[in-house]
């Protein structure tokens, strides 16, 4: 039986190499997860924790980045959608701009995406689902263009992953 953790592909990068280390101490990291920046980790000047949850008015302003680390995994036997990076371990993080292109399974937002619905940064943590610790933010469905600082259009369903999980396409439209 496939886990259900996020799986992410980034089809066209216009973050113009606005890539940064984050790094979550509350449990585990997965791809995909949309993230604003902490303060530094102590002891570090480019390692930021990251910010899981956020009040909608910080929403409203802060840069959105989305984890997307190297699916680098060490167990025989595991898959992409085994993959999430352990508690307290760095992660990649991508500022997605305007006009990048990303593929999310639909473990990493929250709702139905329909062609031409948005994805914006949920305000709180999701919690758990299947069992499985995502503990982290996600991406919420919308149907209107929100007044929060990041938005993304889904512009095609597809799939993602060996055994073709659920997913979605999507392109930044405010960053």
């Amino acid at each position: 039986m496939a886990n259900t953790y996020k799986m992410m592909n980034l089809e066209r990068d216009t973050s113009g190499g606005d890539i940064v280390s984050v790094q979550w101490d509350s449990g585990k990291l997965q791809n995909g997860t949309p993230v604003t920046l902490g303060a530094l980790v102590t002891g570090e000047y480019e390692l930021y924790y990251a910010q899981c949850t956020g009040a909608t008015g910080t929403l409203a302003s802060a840069q959105v980045y989305v984890v997307y680390s190297p699916e680098v995994m060490y167990e025989a036997g595991t898959m992409i959608d085994d993959f999430y990076v352990a508690t307290g371990m760095p992660a990649r993080a991508y500022g997605l701009k305007e006009g990048s292109i990303f593929k999310i399974s639909s473990g990493a937002y929250i709702g139905t995406a329909a062609v031409g619905d948005y994805f914006i940064m949920q305000a709180t943590g999701a919690g758990t689902t299947t069992g499985v610790d995502l503990g982290l933010s996600q991406f919420a469905t919308t149907s209107t263009i929100s007044a929060n600082k990041f938005c993304a259009q889904v512009i095609e369903l597809s799939t993602i992953g060996y055994d073709a999980n659920t997913a979605a396409v999507a392109r930044v439209i405010k960053a």
